[in-house]
């Protein structure tokens, strides 16, 4: 629609599903990385707001990874949430934070430093968001698992 019709900011959502496609369902990482291009430029010249911000996560949290370090997608997560928590939309803010730890464990992170950030978060992303709550909860087992921490079990 949008490519015969024209590109709105809500374009750059459908781009990165499309791109996510590729890379998942066809296995073209070049055209993944091309419909991601697509996405990121729409997305930069948007104004900021929610539809941006939820079509950002989609982007950073589900394709972009593949083609940048962990760290870089991590920092995406952050302004996201941030940016989320500014806006108001506390769902996609936490879901965005849940994001950035799973890129943080990934990338390398300190277990010890990652079972604190989790235990420090999961309250409030408990009142706010139950579905990143229960996620970032399973997280917290894991990590407890592999460090034998049993405290929180």
């Amino acid at each position: 629609y949008s490519l015969q019709n024209g590109v709105y900011e809500e374009s750059a959502a459908a781009f990165i599903t499309y791109a996510y496609f590729q890379v998942f369902l066809e296995q073209s990482f070049e055209s993944g990385r091309q419909w991601v291009g697509f996405a990121k430029t729409l997305l930069e010249k948007s104004p900021n707001g929610t539809v941006t911000s939820r079509a950002s996560f989609i982007l950073y949290a589900m394709v972009n990874f593949w083609y940048v370090p962990l760290q870089e997608s991590s920092n995406h997560m952050q302004e996201i949430e941030d940016m989320n928590f500014k806006f108001g939309d506390t769902e996609n803010a936490y879901m965005a934070q849940c994001m950035r730890y799973k890129f943080l464990f990934f990338r390398g992170e300190r277990l010890s430093t990652f079972s604190r950030k989790l235990e420090t978060s999961l309250p409030l992303m408990a009142r706010f968001s139950i579905g990143s709550a229960r996620l970032s909860a399973l997280d917290k087992e894991m990590i407890d698992a592999l460090t034998g921490d049993k405290s929180s079990n």
